[in-house]
């Protein structure tokens, strides 16, 4: 019997939990404005009312993409077993659509009209939607071409996400070098989480890097990215990428020499909340945010879908 849809299915349509993703790059901006322009500390519990109004204005605009995304995807999610709401019918892509179009109004309207968010991060918010826009939606569905996908993935969070959180704690435009560790650290996950969904993308008929490439080459170039962030870290001397991109290498390294879905699941499972825990230790809201989030996912899938997605 299909399940009927109650609010808080809405709410994880906006997927808090690849959200996470999103904040973290939002929060590595963050980082780099106070690193280049103010004091940083860590445990720094000043809480910056800017930073977590943009950035909630930021998920919802960026929620309703995923939203979209999900419109467009759902018969790759139910081969992959990754999403239930609107494979299974329990929340229909009429009312997707009506939620798409509210979220993404409000997280627009959130930085038109408050006159303490520059026009830059306006800017950035518009070509945030463009870029997820031709990702998601047919006819562009950057997802389904080779390199356009990982292009969009990298300028998208990496670069636009950074950049955001970057202003929102000042009004200067950086030096968009600084973000290299972040640009090849994403690229390098982004590979591998392709890898991950090879045969369900496949059957499908998507076209994505990974299975452009296939396993092989992509786990080489994944490897080589990883490298090359911890690099430009280094020769930054980035303290938080020459930590995370040290310690994600090791993973990247291990899954190019074995090869198996267990290792390359690690080198996206066991990476991307590392750099959100260092994240967490300098900002401490953030990491609470994360806690909260992960917390309530938890509950929320086992509940609802008698699904562990841990």
């Amino acid at each position: 019997m299909k399940k009927k849809s109650i609010f808080i299915d809405y709410l994880f349509l906006l997927r808090p939990t690849i959200q996470v993703a999103l904040w973290t790059f939002y929060f590595i901006g963050v980082y780099l404005g106070y690193r280049d322009y103010k004091e940083l500390k860590v445990l720094n519990f000043n809480f910056d009312f800017k930073v977590y109004y943009v950035l909630f204005a930021y998920s919802l605009l960026m929620g309703g993409i995923y939203i979209l995304n999900q419109i467009t995807d759902i018969e790759t999610d139910r081969l992959n077993k990754k999403l239930f709401l609107l494979p299974e019918g329990i929340i229909s892509v009429k009312n997707a659509y009506i939620t798409f179009v509210i979220v993404v109004l409000v997280g627009f309207t959130m930085v038109f009209f408050n006159f303490r968010v520059q026009k830059t991060i306006i800017v950035l918010f518009i070509i945030s939607f463009i870029m997820g826009y031709l990702y998601s939606a047919k006819p562009f569905y950057f997802k389904s071409r080779p390199f356009l996908d990982l292009f969009s993935n990298v300028v998208g969070y990496a670069f636009v996400a950074s950049l955001i959180g970057y202003l929102s704690v000042n009004d200067s435009i950086p030096n968009f070098t600084i973000f290299l560790p972040y640009i090849f650290s994403m690229a390098a996950i982004f590979i591998n989480t392709t890898i991950l969904d090879y045969e369900g993308d496949k059957i499908v008929g998507l076209k994505t890097t990974g299975i452009f490439l296939g396993i092989k080459s992509s786990l080489i170039l994944s490897t080589i990215f990883m490298l090359l962030a911890f690099i430009f870290g280094f020769y930054y001397k980035d303290f938080l990428a020459i930590i995370t991109t040290s310690y994600s290498l090791i993973f990247f390294i291990i899954s190019l020499i074995f090869r198996k879905e267990k290792f390359i699941k690690w080198s996206v499972m066991y990476t991307s909340p590392f750099v959100s825990f260092s994240l967490g230790i300098i900002f401490p809201y953030f990491l609470i945010l994360c806690a909260l989030t992960l917390v309530i996912s938890i509950i929320y899938y086992k509940e609802r879908f008698k699904y562990n997605i841990i």
